[in-house]
């Protein structure tokens, strides 16, 4: 069992960027975790699979670290976990994506 399960969904080859930013990303201290890599599968497949394995460790949190994410804080889980913490009215928390276009824009949902 692991309070955090990291799903990292890939179709293969990642960027040089990205494996920098998984390896700057700080473990939430005191929290067991877990990172399972899910290869090879449309982005639908590897997060229902990555969920129902959520589920069957009983994980209290999961994270998509997808290999188009750039995470630039080394504290990224920790702000997302600790918000999940504070406001436990709050099922699914995400960061800011822009849309690939030449000029990128972010997109906010609430």
């Amino acid at each position: 069992m692991s309070d955090l399960l990291i799903a990292i969904c890939t179709l293969g080859k990642v960027r040089a960027e990205w494996a920098a930013g998984l390896a700057i990303m700080k473990p939430v201290s005191g929290r067991p975790y877990e990172l399972t890599l899910i290869q090879g599968m449309s982005t639908v497949d590897a997060r229902n699979v990555a969920m129902a394995l959520a589920f069957e460790r009983k994980s209290e949190y999961m994270l998509f670290y997808d290999d188009d994410m750039l995470p630039r804080d080394p504290d990224a889980v920790l702000n997302l976990v600790s918000t999940m913490e504070r406001y436990k009215d709050i099922d699914v928390l995400g960061g800011i994506y822009p849309r690939r276009r030449s000029v990128p824009d972010p997109l906010f949902f609430k």
